[in-house]
């Protein structure tokens, strides 16, 4: 891409909402005829992705972009994103959306892929005023069995059947957060599940002694008995004592991910028994911590993968127990540190130290979730 003109020195800061703005200009570029936005493959998991993901993430984030500057331009690629996922190449069976290619995996990408796409659809109904947008995200929502005994859903097939549950828990998370939403709108029919998975959070999730959420908490999706508890109560006391340090350090580069699901739960049900433990506000504490800040450097699932700076500058918002203060000084820091670990300024584009750009570079869309853009980031 060709190099802007107003590119900054090392030293110059521009605002968040006004750097956001161009980076999906850049982007703008990269859309087809079809409305989709390039793939990439799941970074260090290296699954082939169809263009359902990133052309979920651009849409969201185009949509933003046309909301904070008025771009006719943003409003028509972010509609053009949305026909792509309304058409047959994104749902080809009228079940899943079909996120990923390896034929040894699920082409769901479990309910983690269904989320990213029913996130899509949501926004799509707000900022377009779009029922049919939110009535596909709620028929495929309800496609999804959900489990009351285990409290989790199960992935869905292309064709709509069901292959069993989903166990990863930030998957879950993620899921129940688009189910959270579809309640708020005044769709019921997924009331009952995502009502149930919330209120049982408390009892499913799990935290290291710092506050940092373990990435497969002991016992998730086992049937609920008494041998269960005891086993989950022994295993979070052996790894309490003694962390294994290759789990820790995979939890720790998917911490901000899961307090960013929360966050967005926390926004519709803060009364869920879960934002009443101390552990939770631990989990948001940790992002203040040097420990935590130095120990992500070298996370594999850290910056090179997931976006934590982005993701922690969201979580914060729901630290009601920090001042506001505290609140935006720690979302400032972790936004610097993003663009500092990957920000492109010859591109505008955050694709460096990186091992999948195309999809990196989509996930700035989480950046929607900030209640104000009113930040000054440094340009690396």
């Amino acid at each position: 891409m060709k190099q802007d003109s107003t590119i900054v020195s090392e030293s110059q800061k521009m605002p968040l909402g006004k750097l956001f703005i161009r980076m999906c200009e850049n982007a703008l570029a990269l859309q087809l005829s079809d409305g989709s936005m390039p793939p990439g493959h799941n970074g260090p998991h290296m699954d082939p992705e169809t263009p359902v993901r990133n052309t979920s993430h651009w849409l969201i984030a185009f949509g933003k972009a046309w909301e904070l500057s008025g771009g006719k331009k943003f409003r028509e690629a972010a509609l053009a994103c949305l026909g792509y996922l309304k058409g047959p190449e994104a749902r080809p069976g009228n079940g899943a959306f079909w996120h990923r290619k390896n034929p040894k995996k699920d082409f769901s990408n479990g309910v983690m892929g269904q989320a990213w796409t029913l996130e899509a659809l949501i926004c799509s109904a707000r900022i377009f005023d779009d029922s049919d947008a939110a009535s596909l995200a709620e028929e495929v929502f309800n496609l999804h069995p959900y489990d009351s005994k285990i409290q989790a859903w199960g992935i869905l097939d292309l064709n709509g059947k069901p292959v069993g549950p989903d166990r990863t828990f930030n998957h879950q998370l993620w899921f129940a957060s688009m189910g959270c939403r579809l309640t708020k709108m005044g769709y019921s029919t997924v009331s009952a599940a995502s009502t149930d998975f919330v209120r049982s959070i408390h009892k499913n999730i799990g935290y290291y002694k710092d506050g940092v959420i373990r990435h497969n908490p002991y016992g998730y999706t086992r049937q609920n008995s008494l041998r269960k508890w005891a086993g989950a109560q022994l295993h979070g006391l052996k790894h309490t004592l003694r962390p294994d340090p290759k789990a820790y350090s995979h939890s720790v580069g998917y911490h901000a991910f899961n307090t960013y699901a929360l966050h967005a739960i926390h926004q519709i049900v803060p009364d869920a028994p879960v934002f009443k433990q101390k552990t939770f506000r631990k989990s948001l504490r940790v992002f203040r911590s040097p420990a935590f800040r130095k120990h992500i450097e070298n996370a594999r699932f850290g910056f090179p993968y997931n976006p934590p700076g982005i993701e922690a500058a969201v979580s914060i918002q729901s630290a009601d127990f920090l001042t506001k203060e505290e609140r935006t000084q720690t979302g400032q820091y972790w936004l610097n540190r993003q663009f500092r670990q990957n920000f492109d300024s010859s591109d505008f584009s955050m694709t460096k130290n990186t091992s999948d750009p195309l999809t990196y570079q989509a996930r700035i869309y989480e950046l929607y979730q900030l209640d104000s853009f009113d930040f000054e980031i440094d340009i690396p």
